[in-house]
């Protein structure tokens, strides 16, 4: 929550758990011996009779409430801070596509659900309007999955689909065309995510800057014998502008 307070999705227990972060804790107390520094409250959900909650990644923090995706109930479910039960939104889109990330959208606080098949399905953070399905323009190479959406930190109407090879920018604009651009890894130096060694499994926008969002992806090797690698650019907000650096 940006504060002291971290939510974890526990798939395996159908939990949410709520740790309270002691503001002077360090790497160097973190032993067997003072985990008692972190304090746990968790709420079980109804999952509709399975046993799956959602993907550990599929949780979102915003505005003092956490958006959860259920794959029981085949819904997003809303969480107040205290771990309170809120809202639901289920969806008949939500029945034959499979759901890959959400994000809400901090210029018309609405909530973006990217599915795997790489459309978006558009709702208001509150679930009172009727959901619209959106269709970025397709640029993807074979073989390439979404990870995540990721809306930029500058309240510019950009936002990124992240994919297991590559990033891809976007402006949510009516009637225009909405590619900007894709980032070109030839220009990096030891990175191939060309392949199927190396993948990226997950990316965060870190907001440092009014000019640029800071983009980490984490660069994960699949083969179990190569090195996991955390890489940041720095992508400038200028709405036309295509990723380079």
């Amino acid at each position: 929550n940006n504060r002291d307070t971290l939510y974890v999705s526990d798939s395996f227990h159908n939990q949410i758990y709520r740790l309270y972060i002691d503001p002077i804790l360090n790497e160097s107390r973190i032993d067997q011996t003072n985990f008692d520094l972190i304090n746990a409250g968790g709420l079980k959900l109804n999952t509709a009779g399975t046993d799956y909650l959602s993907g550990a990644n599929l949780i979102y923090y915003y505005a003092d409430e956490i958006y959860t995706w259920n794959d029981g109930r085949k819904s997003i479910i809303v969480l107040a801070d205290n771990l309170s039960k809120i809202r639901e939104f289920p969806s008949k889109y939500f029945q034959d596509r499979i759901v890959a990330d959400f994000a809400i959208n901090p210029i018309d606080s609405r909530l973006y659900i990217l599915f795997t098949d790489f459309t978006i399905l558009k709702v208001d953070a509150l679930f009172q309007t009727t959901a619209d399905l959106i269709y970025p323009r397709n640029v993807l190479r074979e073989g390439e999955v979404p990870r995540r959406i990721l809306f930029s930190q500058n309240d510019s109407n950009l936002y990124y689909i992240i994919t297991s090879y590559n990033v891809y920018k976007y402006l949510l604009v009516a009637d225009q065309d909405d590619y900007i651009g894709a980032y070109r890894w030839s220009n990096v130096y030891n990175v191939n995510l060309s392949g199927t060694d190396n993948e990226i499994f997950d990316a965060k926008i870190l907001p440092e800057s009014e000019d640029r969002d800071s983009v980490f992806l984490y660069d994960k090797n699949t083969t179990f014998n190569g090195l996991d690698r955390v890489l940041r650019f720095n992508e400038s907000n200028e709405l036309v502008s295509n990723l380079h650096n």
